[in-house]
């Protein structure tokens, strides 16, 4: 019969954007741990990105069971920022987004989910590739967009002109970092 360990493990927490826990090079805690890097067991928040992780035996793994999102109104055309997720240094990250948003008359709907994968090289974004699974549109020019600023990828909707509209957005990641396996 498997034994069940009873302790206090430490969960970090970080209110920095783009914090991320890590591995230590050594089990042993020493001098040279960073004050990201994570035992077997533990974990991580960090309550600006609104992310959390625990330690596995040999990876850190990011627990994200409903996804991440926002809500927002618009009232023209202008292209806005809902969601700003920072990639780090030699991750690979995938994003699956769902949009859907509806005229505040209830006479027009749209969603759309979409699936973007970017890389951070040394620093640099790289966008790797995009498709658009689905589209359901009853408004002109309404409609859900990703850009990158540095090392950021930005989350955004675009509403129609004198048009009030209720919008959700919500996006999973999927990510890989190198060492990581």
């Amino acid at each position: 019969m498997a034994k069940t360990e009873f302790s206090r493990l430490v969960w970090k927490r970080s209110s920095t954007t783009g914090v991320v826990p890590t591995i230590p090079s050594v089990e042993t805690i020493s001098e040279d741990w960073l004050t990201t890097d994570l035992l077997i067991g533990e974990g991580f928040i960090n309550t600006v990105d609104e992310r959390v992780w625990y330690r596995a035996a040999s990876r850190i793994v990011e627990i994200n069971t409903q996804g991440y999102g926002e809500t927002i109104q618009t009232t023209d055309a202008t292209l806005t920022t809902l969601i700003t997720v920072p990639i780090p240094t030699s991750y690979c990250m995938t994003f699956k987004i769902d949009y859907n948003a509806m005229q505040t008359d209830d006479s027009k709907g749209y969603g759309e989910q979409l699936i973007y994968t970017y890389r951070n090289d040394a620093g640099v974004l790289k966008f790797i590739g995009s498709s658009s699974i689905y589209k359901h549109n009853n408004f002109a020019f309404l409609g859900g967009a990703v850009s990158i600023s540095g090392t950021n990828v930005l989350i955004q909707v675009k509403g129609e002109a004198a048009t009030t509209v209720d919008w959700t957005c919500r996006y999973q990641l999927s990510f890989v970092e190198t060492g990581l396996i």
